[in-house]
Formats: C-alpha cells, structure tokens, sequence
C-alpha cells in the first residue's frame, strides 16, 4: 500500500511539481493551496505525512496549523517548508510540533524524494 501524503503548498508551480513527483515516485498525493482547502481535502484523505508550506496566503500559517492537524491525524508525520532561513524556521516548527523543518531552496526533488524514503523506513 502506498503512503499517502498532503502537500500544502500555494506557490502553484511548487504545489504541481511536488504533487507530480511523489506522485511519480508511487505516493498517493492531494493537495491544497491554502489551510482552509486542505480542511475540505481532510474530509476524504487521510495523510501518512503533511509537506505544510509556512508562508501561506490568506492569513493562516502552516506551523500555526500543525497543531490542529496533529489532533485529527496524531499518526501523521509533519514537514514544514520555508523560505526563512534555518534558525527562524527551527524554532516555528519546534513551536508548532513539526517532526522536521526544511528550507525550500536547500531541497531538491531528488533530495525530497530520498529524505521521504528514509522519513517512511524511519516511522514504520
């Protein structure tokens, strides 16, 4: 069976890469651009691991979200993503629960894909 994985992403571009990569790679894949889109995908999807971009439009934060989530979905596995730099984002992400926390640019999708290997091998 494969994984399944929501990103929330509301760069377009970045959200349709990353869905066509894990997709590709064999993950089952929803997306949403903002929180309140990935409530009404929530409804009919159960995520093994959230990809949460932090700087959402719209008002609500993906790390001010994680904790939310974390209630419904307490098995899933929590990626934060940012443009901030290393030490703002650790500490967001520590404050929110995220289980890791990556700046966008340090991450291709290669590296996205084999950090995901290793994130499921890890939490089996």
């Amino acid at each position: 069976m494969s994984k399944k994985i929501l990103v929330i992403e509301d760069e377009k571009m970045l959200k349709d890469i990353y869905t066509k990569h894990l997709r590709g790679a064999g993950y089952e894949v929803e997306n949403a651009e903002s929180i309140d889109e990935a409530k009404r995908v929530l409804k009919n999807f159960s995520p093994d691991l959230f990809i949460m971009d932090h700087g959402l439009e719209g008002g609500k934060s993906g790390g001010d979200s994680i904790p939310k989530f974390k209630k419904k979905f307490p098995k899933a596995i929590f990626i934060l993503f940012s443009n901030y730099n290393d030490t703002f984002l650790s500490s967001i992400a520590a404050n929110a629960g995220a289980d890791y926390c990556w700046v966008k640019i340090n991450i291709t999708l290669e590296k996205l894909l084999q950090y995901l290997e290793e994130i499921f091998e890890t939490h089996k």
